[in-house]
């Protein structure tokens, strides 16, 4: 009974999750994509708060990522949803890998909700045990 409302809590915060992530892309705060992201993150406009990757991305997409995090101190959160769900909450078509967050108040709830239940890649998953990993 345990495991299931533990599954059940983590596909209500995936839920919010992204659609947090649809909102803050609607307003205009979300920046899409693995070279948009480390784009952004470079010239610094817009100000990119928080990077979210999700658990599918290729060993390239994830080693871009986190090297242009590193460099640029930028806080990156891996996440237990896959590129698809990513894209599919934002309104795109195909797979999303990176998201990069530019608002503060945007930040802020995401972190809430991610802080709320682990979310990130490197849990086990609660059906089978299959670490997601990279």
């Amino acid at each position: 009974m345990g495991s299931k409302g533990n599954c059940s809590k983590m596909k209500t915060k995936n839920k919010r999750l992204l659609g947090m992530l649809g909102l803050s892309r609607r307003a205009g705060k979300l920046v899409m994509g693995t070279e948009r992201v480390c784009e952004a993150i470079r010239c610094g406009k817009p100000n990119i708060e928080l990077v979210l990757v999700a658990c599918d991305a290729s060993d390239n997409s994830r080693k871009r990522i986190e090297n242009c995090c590193a460099y640029y101190k930028k806080p990156l959160q891996p996440i237990r949803v896959t590129a698809a769900e990513l894209a599919h909450a934002i309104g795109k078509h195909g797979a999303v890998t990176a998201a990069g967050i530019a608002d503060s108040g945007f930040t802020a709830a995401v972190t809430k909700i991610i802080e709320g239940i682990d979310l990130s890649c490197k849990a086990e998953d609660s059906a089978g045990g299959v670490d997601n990993a990279v």
